[in-house]
């Protein structure tokens, strides 16, 4: 069923691209320096170097998750657009029976609350799919988490249950800029190289991608991100040379990404709104096997810019336009390779990829099946439920999860 619920996902909502320069340089350098074999185009997760699946069609355009809903049965579903879930309601208690969800309470676009009870049945259920953070903040704030942690914020336990919010991770990144004397072309995530490590090495290029959030974050040490500071940064990019900016749409990005991770943190509340984000906290490369994978992954980018398939994309030396705006531009690969500076560099460059997990995993939080454990009627059904980051790019594995237990909770009920 699993394999049948990928493959739906598949024909839904996944192509594969048309390389075009850059990204076949990228193929033939991860194949020069050994990361093989050349597994081509597919869909499968194994050691060497592929071309991956892309949410792109041939004409470019983007399809998503929403695409999905085209083979649902429109009798059968409801789908409210910019509306909020504020929590999860449970019938009275009964004496000796675990806490059963019965509705939500949601605010729609104007901002008007409703409640949505469940049909009187066994089969009735509440399906939670808010994501690795909007999850377990959605079970906290309906009483579902840690007993004394909900009291100091004055929140009545349902159900104390202290995995919520924890396992929290996130796969750590670091993108190096590659200024390119030669045009190329504008291409998101299409190669990847799956070393025997854990380290993965991805490729984009064009100003979407040197502009992009993953190099500009990496800009600004760790300790002094924050929403204003990114948003300064931003404005600032419009106003730099034409001369910058030029070369900004001709450039590359190589980025790696840590496989697990082995590091993780927690998730804890900020406010008992659900507008007001939780704290969360992904502590990267506190585990040293983390570390390790960065230092080895850079350590095989810099084999990679020194290719012969790369050649035409890298500079020899730097214009002086670039070594005078380089820390505007971007991270670019450190001198020195030793052990201590990469480290330095791996620590000082991390960025978010955005493949959070965990907060409600199975064992501490769900059961095999994703029921809440200790609860009735209420289940979750995504990416908080991994312990790690599922392959490359989680998104396939998210979508299939949800075709799978779609079809596994028809199946049951027949």
């Amino acid at each position: 069923m699993v394999a049948s619920a990928y493959a739906w996902v598949e024909a839904a909502v996944a192509f594969f691209p048309r390389l075009q320069q850059w990204q076949s340089a990228v193929r033939d350098a991860l194949l020069e320096v050994g990361i093989g074999p050349n597994n081509g185009n597919t869909y499968e997760h194994m050691e060497g170097t592929k071309v991956g699946g892309s949410t792109f069609d041939e004409a470019g355009k983007r399809h998503t998750a929403a695409d999905l809903l085209q083979h649902a049965d429109s009798n059968n579903i409801t789908v409210l657009l910019f509306a909020n879930v504020h929590r999860i309601l449970f019938a009275p208690p009964e004496s000796g029976s675990p806490p059963k969800a019965s509705g939500v309470v949601f605010s729609d676009s104007s901002g008007v609350r409703h409640q949505a009870f469940l049909r009187q049945g066994p089969w009735s259920e509440v399906l939670v799919a808010a994501g690795a953070i909007g999850s377990p903040h959605l079970l906290m704030l309906s009483g579902v988490g840690d007993g004394a942690s909900l009291r100091a914020h004055d929140i009545p336990v349902v159900l104390n249950l202290p995995g919520v919010g924890k396992g929290m991770a996130d796969n750590p990144a670091n993108a190096i800029y590659v200024p390119s004397p030669i045009p190329v072309e504008t291409s998101l995530i299409q190669i990847v190289g799956i070393t025997d490590f854990g380290g993965y090495i991805e490729a984009a290029s064009g100003a979407q991608a040197s502009l992009s959030q993953v190099v500009s974050l990496g800009t600004v040490a760790p300790g002094l991100r924050n929403e204003a500071v990114m948003l300064q940064y931003a404005e600032a990019l419009k106003y730099l040379p034409h001369e910058i900016q030029r070369i900004l749409g001709q450039a590359g990005v190589i980025l790696q990404k840590v496989d697990g991770p082995a590091s993780s943190g927690s998730l804890s509340l900020n406010e008992i709104n659900i507008e007001d984000s939780p704290l969360v906290r992904f502590n990267y490369y506190s585990a040293p096997e983390d570390l390790f994978t960065c230092i080895e992954t850079t350590r095989v980018v810099q084999q990679i810019l020194n290719t012969e398939a790369m050649r035409n994309f890298t500079y020899t030396s730097f214009p002086d336009t670039i070594r005078r705006n380089a820390e505007m531009i971007g991270n670019f690969m450190p001198a020195n390779l030793d052990v201590i500076t990469l480290a330095e560099w791996c620590r000082n460059t991390v960025t978010t990829i955005w493949h959070y997990h965990g907060g409600c995993q199975v064992g501490s939080v769900v059961d095999k099946d994703y029921r809440v454990v200790g609860a009735a009627g209420l289940r979750v059904i995504d990416g908080s439920i991994f312990d790690s980051s599922p392959g490359t790019n989680p998104q396939a594995t998210v979508m299939m999860l949800g075709r799978y237990m779609g079809l596994k909770i028809h199946q049951d009920r027949q």
